[in-house]
C-alpha cells in the first residue's frame, strides 16, 4: 500500500521513455506499451492485460517467457483507459542533508524488484513468491510480508486467500501452534532454498504451486495443498478435518446437512447455550486451533482465571493457553493444540457421567492387561528356553529385564519433547538414560499404530536371541496397562533416511561410507536368512529401518512384521499384506506371497537408493514417469549406468565398484523370485572384483503408475485386489 502512493497515473507532457532500460526517472513517463527491462533481460515491467480480459494493469512478468505475472502494482484499481502513462509524482522526492531535492527514479532489478527509493515491489508480494522475498514481518518496520491470490486467473484483484507462513500460531516453547508435523524429526526437516528459475505462487483456489522453469515453459512441480485438510475452512464450522480425509463435528456438536457430501456447512450445537446458566467448558485436544481474528490475549492470567473471565462473558465462546491466530481446525494423531470450548449445561452433566463410566471401564481394563501382559511375557520366557532347549544349544536364561513404567519415564524425563529423537509408523522414540549411564532408545508404541499385541510379541521373540553387529540390539521391554514400549541400544546417528535424502547430509556421505554401509546391510541380512538360530525374513527392509551408530556402521532394525521360515518352507502365502510403498516386492504385492527373495527385492531397491541419493517411489524425472527402479534400468540398457550416480558426491569414487554395486542392485529387483541372487551370493559379488557378475533382466515395478495410489494424508493403506488379497501398506518414513 506504501508503495502505491509513489506511483501516478498522469496525462501530463513529459519526456517519454526513450528506449528500453531498467530506470524511470522523474523528467520521463511509461506509456501503453513502453516497458522497463532489467540490465540482464530477466524481468519486464509495464501495461498488460490478463487473460480473457481487456482491463489495463501495472505488472512485472519475466521477459522472453510466456506471460508469467509475478507482481502487479495496482491489483484492486484497474484502468480502462488505454491511454495511460506512469509517471513519478513529486511525492516520491527525498531531501537531502543539505536540504537540496533529490529526484526519485524507478529501477527494475534482475531479481524482479521495482525500487522507489527505500520502497519495493518485494515489501508489497502480491501471488507470487520469487527468490529474495520474504515471508512474515519486518521486526524494524512492524510491515507483514505475505502472498494473496488472484481472485481468479484473469482477475488480478486480491483474491480470497492469503497464504501466511504454514498459518502457524506463536512459538510456545517447543513448536509453533498448528504446526504439529512441520518441525524437525525423522520425517520432516525444514530448510530453505532459493533458485532463480524457482517460483512459488497462489492459484486462486488456495493452493501452493510450486513452478520450475524447465524445458522452455513453466512446470508445476507439486502442489503444496499437503492434504484434504489444507482446504481452507472444509469442514466449517465446529467442524474438524481428520487426516483420514472426513469431516467430523466436535463431541456435543452435529452436522447442519445430513448429506455425506456437503462438509463445508459445518456443525451446530445440540443444546444452545444458556448464558449464566450453568455454562461451562469442555476440554478439546490434539487440534490445530481455529481460525479467529477476533481474539482478546492476557498473558498474565492462568488457565483457571482465563476460564473465569470467559464465563463472565456471553460472546466468548473458547479460550486456550496459547494465541490462535491464523489457523483453521485440524485433528491430529497425536500432538496438536488443546482448546476449551463453551458447551450448555445440560451438556457438561452428560459428559461428566460418561467420564465417570469410562473410568470404571479403565480400572477394569488396565488391571485384566495388567495380568495379560505379565501372561504374554511368561509366554516369551518359556518359548524361548523352549527354543534354546531343543536347539541343542546352551542353556541361557532370557537375559531381557522387565522395566517398570516409573523407571523408563525417568529415564526419558517423563518422555518430554526433548528426549523425542523421531516418530515412525508404530509410534515415537525417545532417548533415555538408564540408572547405568546407558544411553537407550525407548519406542514406544501407539495406541492407535496398527501393530497391537502379535507384532509386540513377534519383534521381542525374533530379536532378544540374535545377536550380529548389524541388527540392533533389544535390551529389555514395558508392559503397562495399554502402555508397551521397546528399549534398544541408542544409535546417535539416527537412520539412513535421515541422511540420505537430505540435500546437505548427503553431501557429507562419501562413497566409501556408503559402500561400507551397504556391505553392513548385507551382511546383517546374510545373518537373518542363513546364520541365525531362526531364519527369519524381515518384510520391511527400508532406510528409515536401518539406524546408524556413531561410526556410521548400518544396524537393522523394526522386527514388528519380520516372518520365520524353515529351509524346507523358504516361502509363505498371506491375505495380509504389510509393507512400504517402493520397497514390496511384485509377487508379495500382488499375490502375498512372500521369501526371501522379498527381502531381496527390498535390498536392491535400498542399494539403488544408496548409489543415487533418491527415493524409490516419488522419484521424478522431466524425460519419463518411471521409478527409480525403472530409471535405473533405462540408465543400464542405454548403457549410461553412471548417470545414476548421486551428483552430490564430491568425493572421487572407484567407478568399477559403484557400477558393481548397480549391476547387483538391478539383479536384486528382477521381476521373477527365481532370477534373484541369493544374500550369500549378493556379498560375494559385492566384495570380488574378480567374481562373475551376470546381466539384469528387466526389473518389477519399474512405472510409476502402479496401482497403489498414494495419498500422503495417511500413513496407513489397505488396498484391495482381484483374489482377496489386502494390503496395508505402510508410507515410508
Amino acid at each position: 500500500m506504501i508503495f502505491a502512493l509513489f506511483l501516478a497515473f498522469c496525462f501530463f507532457l513529459a519526456s517519454p521513455l526513450a528506449q528500453a532500460a531498467d530506470i524511470l526517472s522523474a523528467n520521463q513517463t511509461l506509456r501503453d506499451g513502453q516497458t522497463l527491462v532489467s540490465s540482464w533481460q530477466v524481468f519486464e515491467f509495464g501495461f498488460f492485460s490478463p487473460n480473457k480480459s481487456s482491463a489495463r494493469y501495472l505488472g512485472i512478468w519475466h521477459k522472453n517467457i510466456p506471460l508469467q505475472v509475478t507482481w502487479v502494482a495496482n491489483r484492486n484499481n484497474l484502468i480502462t483507459n488505454l491511454s495511460a502513462e506512469l509517471a513519478l509524482s513529486s511525492q516520491g522526492s527525498s531531501v537531502t542533508p543539505a536540504g537540496a531535492v533529490n529526484e526519485p527514479f524507478l529501477r527494475l532489478l534482475d531479481n524482479g524488484n521495482l525500487v522507489l527509493s527505500d520502497e519495493s515491489s518485494f515489501d508489497n508480494i502480491t501471488d507470487t513468491l520469487l527468490p529474495e522475498m520474504k515471508l512474515g514481518w519486518n521486526l524494524r518496520t512492524g510491515l507483514k510480508w505475505n502472498m494473496t491470490s488472484w481472485a481468479s486467473e484473469s482477475d488480478p484483484l486480491s483474491g480470497q486467500y492469503t497464504q501466511k507462513q504454514y498459518r502457524w500460531g506463536p512459538w510456545n516453547g517447543e513448536r509453533f501452534s498448528g504446526s504439529n508435523e512441520l518441525k524437525a524429526n525423522e520425517v520432516f526437516n525444514p530448510m530453505f532454498i532459493s533458485s532463480p528459475e524457482e517460483v512459488f505462487i497462489v492459484t486462486p483456489e488456495g493452493a501452493i504451486q510450486y513452478l520450475a522453469w524447465m524445458n522452455n515453459q513453466w512446470t508445476n512441480l507439486v502442489t503444496l495443498q499437503r492434504d484434504y485438510c489444507d482446504t481452507y475452512g472444509i469442514c466449517g464450522p465446529y467442524g474438524t478435518c481428520s487426516y483420514d480425509g472426513n469431516c467430523r463435528c466436535l463431541k456435543g456438536f452435529r452436522k447442519n446437512n445430513s448429506s455425506p457430501l456437503d462438509c463445508t456447512s459445518g456443525c451446530s450445537r445440540v443444546w444452545n447455550l444458556s448464558c449464566g446458566n450453568g455454562d461451562g467448558f469442555v476440554k478439546y485436544k490434539s487440534l490445530k486451533l481455529p481460525d479467529n481474528s477476533r481474539l482478546y490475549g492476557n498473558s498474565s492470567l492462568n488457565l483457571e482465571e482465563c476460564e473465569s473471565e470467559c464465563l463472565k462473558n456471553c460472546s466468548c465462546m473458547a479460550f486456550t493457553r496459547v494465541d490462535v491466530h491464523g489457523n483453521d481446525m485440524k485433528n491430529y494423531p497425536s500432538g496438536g493444540d488443546v482448546i476449551y470450548i463453551r458447551m450448555a449445561k445440560v451438556e457438561i452433566h452428560a459428559i461428566a457421567r460418561a467420564k465417570r463410566r469410562r473410568r470404571i471401564v479403565i480400572a477394569i481394563g488396565t488391571s485384566v492387561s495388567t495380568v495379560c501382559g505379565m501372561l504374554i511375557l511368561a509366554f516369551i520366557a518359556e518359548y524361548l528356553n523352549y527354543r534354546d532347549s531343543g536347539d541343542g544349544g546352551p542353556d541361557e536364561d532370557l537375559e531381557l529385564p522387565l522395566l517398570d513404567i516409573a523407571s523408563v519415564a525417568d529415564a526419558t524425563n517423563n518422555f518430554s519433547f526433548q528426549n523425542k529423537v523421531g516418530q515412525g509408523g508404530f509410534g515415537e522414540v525417545y532417548k533415555g538414560v538408564l540408572p547405568t549411564g546407558q544411553d537407550v532408545a525407548v519406542k514406544r508404541l501407539s495406541l492407535n499404530s496398527g501393530q497391537g499385541l502379535k507384532e509386540f510379541k513377534n519383534e521381542v521373540i525374533l530379536i532378544a536371541k540374535l545377536q550380529h553387529r548389524n541388527l540392533v540390539k533389544l535390551l529389555g521391554c514395558c508392559i503397562h496397562g495399554d502402555e508397551r514400549m521397546l528399549i534398544y541400544e541408542y544409535l546417535p546417528n539416527k537412520s539412513l533416511d535421515h541422511h540420505l535424502f537430505d540435500p546437505i547430509r548427503r553431501k557429507l556421505l562419501a562413497w566409501k561410507t556408503r559402500f561400507s554401509i551397504i556391505m553392513g546391510i548385507a551382511r546383517g541380512l546374510l545373518y537373518l536368512h542363513e546364520d541365525s538360530r531362526l531364519r527369519i525374513i524381515h518384510r520391511d527392509l527400508k532406510p528409515s529401518n536401518i539406524l546408524l551408530d556413531s561410526e556410521m556402521n548400518p544396524k537393522i532394525s523394526d522386527f514388528g512384521i519380520a516372518k520365520t521360515f524353515t529351509v524346507e518352507n523358504a516361502g509363505e502365502m498371506t491375505n495380509r499384506i504389510v509393507g512400504t510403498y517402493g520397497y514390496m516386492s511384485p509377487e508379495y504385492a500382488m499375490k502375498g506371497h512372500f521369501s526371501v527373495k522379498s527381502d531381496m527385492f527390498s535390498f536392491g531397491v535400498l542399494l539403488l537408493e544408496i548409489v543415487s541419493g533418491h527415493k524409490n517411489w516419488g522419484f521424478y524425472h522431466p524425460d519419463h514417469n518411471l521409478n527409480l527402479v525403472g530409471h535405473a534400468w533405462k540408465l543400464w540398457t542405454e548403457g549410461n549406468a553412471f548417470g545414476l550416480v548421486d551428483v552430490l558426491m564430491e568425493e572421487e569414487f572407484p567407478l568399477k565398484e559403484v557400477l558393481r554395486c548397480i549391476q547387483v542392485g538391478l539383479l536384486c529387483v528382477q521381476q521373477r523370485p527365481e532370477d534373484r541372487p541369493t544374500m550369500s551370493s549378493v556379498v560375494l559379488m559385492l566384495v570380488s572384483e574378480t567374481s562373475d557378475v551376470p546381466q539384469p533382466k528387466e526389473p518389477g515395478f519399474s512405472a510409476e503408475s502402479f496401482a497403489m495410489s498414494t495419498d500422503s494424508s495417511s500413513s496407513v493403506k489397505i488396498l484391495n485386489f482381484s483374489n482377496d488379497v489386502t494390503i496395508t501398506a505402510l508410507q515410508s518414513r
